[in-house]
């Protein structure tokens, strides 16, 4: 954990008793589940291969000591900076002996800051042979068992924390009338309105389609230079793509980590109108039952509710993924 504005220090750890998630590498390794003699393939660094150190296997399947595995989640606060921020205040005002009336208010604030985030993980991401970031060694041995291509489990430490925070405004207003009249008789009258806003947004955050657009790089054979193959079969898709290295640690370009990441926001909108009346009494000035006098109470009430949700992203729309494989 890294201590913030507002939280107490907390020691860090780089994983209990050196644990790891063995199904996934900084640098990225071959599935042990592909049929093809590369399993278990290990990218320490650009350029560089060996076999993946699987650690010693633990009780579960997901974690062992040791090995060439990694602890998720690291450098993270265990609580967010949060300040939040209410108000309330009420009225009443007797208008005559019989009626009375109030109005209330209420306003909130709240603001929290997520200071970390999730680095971005990939299971089985298939990388294609003729990708010119294979180290030459490893292609060739490719080329000549006819492998297509492999599947690569990646924790993706070049893809920077993901902070991002919540804003949330709200205010509350009712007002109201309430009297009786005669000796058995009561009413009342309420008027409600709530509005609340909350805005999110997060940033760093990978957008996919250009994580697998770049990430299938190829050689341009009119130049020779390394481009993302979407700019060869289907150019204009993916304006300004820059390939980026899967294989090894920190391994790809600022550049390409620049291209692939965003900000995701999310706004939801919410009001309240509500509008109630109420009558009540009994009718023992009319008539009473051997029981005693009747009761009665009615009431009616008006609500409209509305809710807005807006995204730099709308999930009820398919995104293309023309070009990609």
């Amino acid at each position: 954990f890294q201590a913030e504005d507002g939280i107490r220090d907390q020691p860090r750890s780089r994983g209990l008793g050196d644990v790891y998630k063995r199904q996934l590498s900084a640098g990225g390794h071959v599935s042990q589940f592909c049929a093809c003699e590369l399993a278990l393939t290990y990218f320490p660094e650009a350029g560089q291969y060996r076999t993946y150190n699987v650690g010693t296997l633990t009780g579960s399947g997901l974690s062992a000591v040791g090995g060439d595995g990694v602890a998720l989640q690291v450098d993270q606060t265990i609580t967010e900076d949060a300040e939040s921020t209410q108000a309330y205040a009420r009225f009443d005002f007797e208008i005559n002996d019989n009626v009375r009336s109030y109005i209330s208010g209420y306003y909130s604030i709240a603001d929290v800051d997520v200071t970390a985030g999730f680095n971005y993980f990939d299971f089985g991401h298939s990388v294609y042979s003729g990708n010119p970031f294979i180290p030459a060694a490893l292609q060739t041995q490719m080329t000549a068992s006819a492998i297509e291509s492999f599947s690569l489990n990646k924790y993706v430490t070049d893809s920077p924390l993901s902070p991002g925070g919540e804003y949330t405004d709200h205010f509350t207003i009712m007002a109201g009338l309430e009297g009786d009249f005669g000796e058995n008789y009561a009413w009342r009258v309420d008027v409600t309105h709530s509005d609340t806003s909350n805005k999110a947004n997060e940033v760093n955050t990978p957008e996919l389609r250009k994580f697998h657009a770049a990430v299938d790089a190829v050689v341009d054979p009119a130049t020779g230079k390394t481009v993302c193959r979407v700019d060869l079969t289907d150019p204009g898709v993916y304006p300004g793509c820059i390939p980026f290295n899967i294989m090894g640690e920190m391994a790809a370009s600022q550049a390409a980590i620049d291209y692939i990441h965003g900000t995701a926001q999310l706004g939801i909108d919410t009001t309240l109108t509500q509008i109630a009346a109420s009558l009540n009494g009994d009718l023992g000035d009319l008539f009473t039952l051997p029981a005693g006098p009747v009761s009665f109470a009615i009431g009616a009430e008006y609500r409209e509710q509305d809710l807005k949700m807006t995204s730099n992203s709308d999930p009820a729309v398919a995104r293309p993924v023309t070009g990609l494989r």
